[in-house]
């Protein structure tokens, strides 16, 4: 009985925590085991895509240029390591960005095929 949210003891310490938490109308409402499977295997298969897709064209495409530059670095003594930080922060930060923007268009994509194969 410690354990769950009828509990004085858990209660009053989410009262500390989050004094609103008494007001939220659905804290105890659970969801069945097959929607809870559906709505974790749309965001594991979401995401596993968009690791694959995005290490493929836009990770693996950096990964060369990268090590050019760290061996530019490393094989010439006149280079200087500050400028190779730099280069190297200009070359990733677009890439970067799109990596972090493109999650967007994946959940789009992929709502799209979810909600076409529920009907």
């Amino acid at each position: 009985k410690i354990y769950t949210s009828r509990s004085n003891f858990v209660q009053s310490f989410l009262n500390i925590l989050v004094p609103l938490s008494r007001l939220y109308v659905g804290k105890e409402v659970t969801e069945s085991c097959s929607h809870a499977a559906v709505y974790t295997l749309f965001w594991m298969t979401m995401i596993a895509w968009k690791l694959f897709f995005s290490y493929i064209f836009e990770v693996y495409a950096m990964v060369l240029p990268t090590l050019q530059l760290a061996d530019d670095y490393m094989n010439f003594p006149d280079q200087s390591f500050a400028k190779m930080s730099l280069l190297l922060v200009m070359r990733w930060t677009p890439q970067f960005i799109v990596y972090l923007i493109d999650m967007s268009i994946w959940y789009a994509v992929w709502q799209a095929f979810a909600g076409t194969s529920v009907g």
